[in-house]
């Protein structure tokens, strides 16, 4: 799904190592998608998201600077009888 809107905040990048021993670089991205509907209303979405691409601190720090369409999927998973939201970002380009 695409999804327009800016960078409200990120984690610092994180190096994690999977079960196979691959080491991966993981960020936290805040996203700020709010728009305004026909009627005048503002409309607030913001929503978490996992990246595992590897954007630079000066990359993000520019895209909470202006608008940037971003690349996000949802998926859910089940544990312990209780659902749980992951929603991954895949991509950013500036628009």
């Amino acid at each position: 799904m695409r999804v327009t809107g800016i960078i409200r905040e990120f984690t610092p990048e994180q190096v994690i190592t999977t079960k196979d021993g691959r080491e991966l670089k993981k960020r936290t991205i805040v996203i700020d998608a709010g728009y305004q509907s026909e009627s005048g209303t503002n409309i607030t979405q913001v929503f978490v998201a996992q990246t595992f691409k590897e954007y630079t601190d000066e990359q993000l720090m520019a895209w909470k600077q202006r608008k940037a369409a971003f690349y996000v999927f949802f998926d859910v998973r089940q544990y312990e009888g209780r659902y749980f939201q992951e929603v991954s970002l895949s991509n950013i380009n500036e628009l």
